[in-house]
């Protein structure tokens, strides 16, 4: 005989008869952290475009305070949706959202669009 019974509410009773409550093993969020990975690879390719920038002598605020300081932030961002992802820490769907996870994928409106971003990259210099 075994030393544990499993019930089908999800207990465990133990050799001395009392139920224990378990747990599901910890899933990793693997979407999660390649976005944090993503994140990470930009803030650093940022930061070091941002001390490639030829800054002048003798300029105290010069043009590369601001690439430094949204790469820090894209860093400290990916950092902290890593902690996040391994704490396990997850956000709540929203009971009022209108979702149809059965809904297929509408590939004329995605065409569109891309459509429309490579349209703009290949106008701009023309148009102005």
């Amino acid at each position: 005989m075994t030393a544990r019974l499993i019930r089908a509410e999800g207990q465990v009773s133990g050799a001395s008869g009392r139920a224990e409550e378990t747990r599901p093993a910890p899933r990793i969020p693997v979407g999660e952290l390649v976005f944090a990975l993503l994140m990470l690879v930009l803030g650093v390719l940022a930061l070091i475009g941002a001390f490639r920038i030829h800054v002048p002598v003798g300029i105290q605020v010069g043009p590369t305070v601001f690439p430094i300081a949204v790469s820090v932030l894209l860093i400290a961002t990916a950092a902290a949706v890593v902690v996040g992802a391994l704490r396990g820490d997850r956000a709540e769907p929203d009971e009022a959202e209108d979702i149809d996870p059965n809904a297929r994928t509408d590939w004329i409106t995605r065409a569109k669009i891309v459509g429309g971003l490579v349209a703009h990259l290949l106008l701009i210099e023309l148009i102005g």
